[in-house]
């Protein structure tokens, strides 16, 4: 065991000066791929035109995708950072949590005001405030992103685990579903049908 670890660190020690060389481009590579990803997902339902309900359906939908995936990324590592702490009975680094959950709170406004900003452009607020079913579904995700991010705007509350557990649990719903409503809840393929992936 002793030798096989020896073995291990020096090949480690040898690969490591090849690693720094790589690490910018491998770095680079984990923020572009996904950010394509994302905002190509967004751009794919512009292909679908009016089959999607004008609240969802905007020029800004890459974008919009792309900023809402950051959302979602930094609410997945607050909830995985706290997890790990519990079940590895670890203490958990409230600096480092605080941190995530003030970034996770700006990028939610971020996506928020620009979305909201996109509806009053394009002239849909009337839209969202029919209060018909998918207008309450378009309020719904909003206020996931809404309540987390205010929350977290206060100092004291980000050194809080159960509220940045809650948090990001909240945040990552509204991610989820604002992914899942375009694609399957508001999309209507046709007259008189109903869509739902099988």
């Amino acid at each position: 065991y002793v030798h096989a670890s020896d073995g291990v660190r020096s090949v480690m020690n040898r690969l490591m000066p090849i690693i720094k060389k790589l690490f910018p481009f491998m770095l680079a590579g984990a923020y572009i791929l996904p950010a394509m990803h994302q905002s190509s997902l967004g751009a794919l339902l512009l292909l679908a035109g009016e089959k999607l309900d004008p609240l969802w359906q905007s020029q800004m939908l890459p974008l919009l995708y792309v900023i809402q995936a950051g959302v979602a990324g930094v609410a997945c590592v607050i909830f995985t950072l706290l997890m790990a702490s519990l079940f590895w009975r670890r203490s958990v680094d409230t600096c480092v949590l605080s941190s995530l959950g003030k970034l996770m709170a700006q990028i939610g406004l971020a996506f928020l005001v620009l979305r909201f900003g996109d509806i009053i452009y394009r002239g849909q607020l009337g839209r969202a405030l029919s209060l018909d079913a998918l207008a309450i579904v378009f309020h719904v995700e909003n206020l996931l992103v809404a309540v987390p991010s205010l929350v977290l705007l206060k100092r004291d509350w980000r050194f809080r685990p159960r509220v940045l557990f809650a948090t990001a649990i909240l945040a990552g719903l509204g991610a989820m579903l604002y992914r899942f409503t375009p694609t399957t809840i508001t999309f209507v393929p046709g007259e008189l049908k109903f869509y739902f992936p099988t």
